[in-house]
């Protein structure tokens, strides 16, 4: 498909995994959302188009009232003066006085900063665990971890598996499962997570993305969709099991750590929101540190 150039943007489509994952490798990213699956399947619930600014890759988004913001850009390099352009011309089209650049990394925050307005997203921070720690469960700080798996053996009985072709359909029965477990709870914060799911599932063999099942008897009862990131850091980007199990969610983050290739050293599992049962559930596996993100506009007058 025809690369977009700026100020044309479009949807971004299947075929453009390439293009995209070529100039975010470039990159390194550190940010959970900065891959082209990540990308992909949130589109719909963000209205995420792309573009090409020189040699720069942009992303811009809306909000749910309509309102649009910029992504930080992607490439070698980025400069000051692609921001102060990329701005000028959003707030031009949109009339918005402080048009934003949202979720950037602390890189961007900190070249921008002379001029510019930082604040911080907290509830986008994304929360990095050791991998080793995760895969090996050692201390007392997973003693709950490690009874919750152990109960989970004793129980029941399990096998982690490579997410093949032929788990798709069960994992979308997980998916069913999962969503109606939630529903039941009146949990009114998963309405994007089926349609982003249903799109890593119905694409698998296209994205970028490796899995792990966890079956039980001859059933699958979770799994874990995740990708590199950079260098040495995974990214879990979707995870979900059916109630059925205690202790299952602490088993495929535990048994998605140890299938990692070896020179992975992080594991990034992605933002809280601000929902406070989602952040009690990832500080419970004691992250190393927190990747900080930021919204940066022009100063206030």
């Amino acid at each position: 498909m025809r690369t977009p150039i700026f100020p044309d943007f479009r949807e971004i489509a299947i075929e453009d995994s390439d293009e995209i994952e070529e100039h975010l490798a470039s990159t390194q990213p550190e940010t959970s959302e900065m891959t082209f699956a990540s990308l992909f399947i949130w589109q719909r619930e963000f209205r995420t188009e792309w573009s090409m600014y020189d040699r720069w890759l942009l992303f811009m988004e809306r909000r749910e009232g309509g309102s649009r913001y910029f992504l930080p850009p992607a490439g070698e390099s980025v400069q000051p003066e692609v921001v102060i352009e990329l701005l000028a011309w959003l707030r031009d089209v949109t009339g918005d006085a402080r048009p934003a650049i949202e979720r950037a990394d602390c890189r961007l925050a900190a070249l921008m900063k002379e001029s510019f307005d930082i604040e911080p997203m907290p509830e986008h921070f994304d929360y990095v665990y050791r991998r080793q720690a995760l895969a090996e469960l050692t201390g007392r700080q997973f003693d709950a971890k490690r009874n919750q798996i152990n109960r989970l053996h004793a129980k029941s009985g399990f096998r982690c598996e490579e997410l093949r072709t032929e788990h798709i359909p069960d994992c979308f029965r997980v998916l069913e499962e999962w969503l109606a477990w939630r529903r039941s709870r009146h949990d009114t914060d998963i309405a994007a997570d089926g349609p982003a799911t249903h799109e890593a599932l119905k694409y698998l063999g296209r994205l970028p993305l490796k899995g792990e099942v966890i079956v039980v008897g001859n059933r699958v009862e979770a799994f874990s969709l995740n990708e590199r990131l950079n260098r040495d850091t995974q990214v879990v980007q979707l995870e979900k099991a059916t109630p059925r199990f205690g202790g299952i969610f602490a088993m495929i983050a535990n048994q998605t750590a140890k299938r990692c290739a070896d020179e992975i050293k992080w594991i990034n599992r992605g933002q809280d929101l601000g929902i406070a049962g989602l952040r009690k559930a990832k500080r419970s596996f004691c992250p190393n540190h927190l990747i900080e993100k930021y919204r940066i506009r022009p100063a206030r007058r």
